[in-house]
């Protein structure tokens, strides 16, 4: 297996046309028409009203202790409360269409990411094709196009599983790693231990 995989020092260059090719395809799948369907399920309604909540606070507390009316949410991390949050600031309120961008733009990273590592390891087209299907999964189409954690916890991981090959495959690991530690940080944030402990477990399947 390892006499297919390129030496460290033989990265090839990526180039920019298909990484914007790519996120042009992403942009096309996961964004169009984003706002139109009303939010309906209780996980969408619940990161909406817990983000609005949060913008609209007077305190900070409130971003570092999400609430759902009066009703602190301490169950799960906040970071998913805090991107939708982010993302309705160009806006007036926390609506349809920015709750659910933040899921959007991390599917859209997530294809770039399937890219750059198929391509690594396996050559343009096999990066290309594999950027295509991941996007094209139900379940990822899906996930893309809802709020939630699913996909930002997956960019995390996918980031935090890329920056520790490149360690590998490259003269200049401390940024790589640094990098890795930072995803994995945020994938933690995200979903708690459970989000960097899928990572470790890959690394390890790996290095056994």
């Amino acid at each position: 297996m390892s006499s297919m995989l390129p030496l460290p020092g033989t990265a090839r260059p990526l180039p920019g046309r298909d990484l914007l090719l790519v996120a042009l395809l992403g942009a096309a799948l996961f964004l169009p028409y984003l706002g139109r369907r009303d939010l309906w399920s209780s996980r969408e309604t619940r990161v909406a009203q817990v983000a609005r909540q949060m913008r609209f606070a007077d305190s900070v507390r409130e971003w570092i202790v999400p609430r759902l009316g009066d009703e602190e949410r301490l169950k799960k991390p906040p970071l998913a409360y805090w991107m939708a949050a982010i993302c309705s600031l160009p806006w007036r309120d926390v609506d349809e269409f920015n709750s659910r961008l933040p899921n959007a733009l991390a599917s859209i990273g997530a294809m770039l990411l399937v890219y750059i590592m198929g391509r690594s390891l396996f050559g343009r087209g096999s990066g290309l094709l594999a950027a295509v299907a991941f996007a094209t999964t139900a379940d990822v189409w899906l996930e893309g196009r809802t709020s939630g954690i699913e996909m930002p916890l997956l960019f995390f991981n996918l980031l935090a599983l890329c920056s520790w090959w490149k360690s590998r495959r490259t003269g200049n690991p401390r940024a790589w790693l640094l990098l890795c530690y930072a995803a994995l940080g945020l994938s933690f944030l995200q979903k708690g231990p459970v989000g960097p402990a899928q990572v470790l477990l890959i690394i390890l399947a790996w290095l056994a």
